[in-house]
């Protein structure tokens, strides 16, 4: 019973979380990820302009994320791209 206890232990730690760094939204047929400033700070790795260390909503497509601040509207707790109301899309 201890052994199994002890496996259960170590495998359970040895499983990787899967817990999102960022709020993910869909919005039709984009994705649109709220990524928090600590994901743009400044340093020798960044070279862009939008190393300023706030937070950016952006949109992915084909691998690629494009900044996407102006496009977004919040009117109450709703958020809009290209008007199209977006969906928050919980953690599993």
């Amino acid at each position: 019973m201890l052994r199994f206890i002890v496996w259960s232990v170590v495998i359970g730690a040895a499983t990787a979380a899967h817990a999102r760094p960022f709020e993910a939204y869909e919005c039709g047929k984009y994705e649109v990820q709220y990524l928090p400033g600590k994901y743009f700070a400044p340093g020798p790795e960044c070279h862009e302009e939008r190393c300023d260390h706030r937070d950016h909503y952006v949109v992915k497509k084909a691998e690629k994320q494009h900044i996407i601040d102006r496009e977004i509207k919040q009117k109450g707790d709703d958020l809009f791209y290209k008007r199209r109301k977006c969906r928050f899309i919980p953690y599993d």
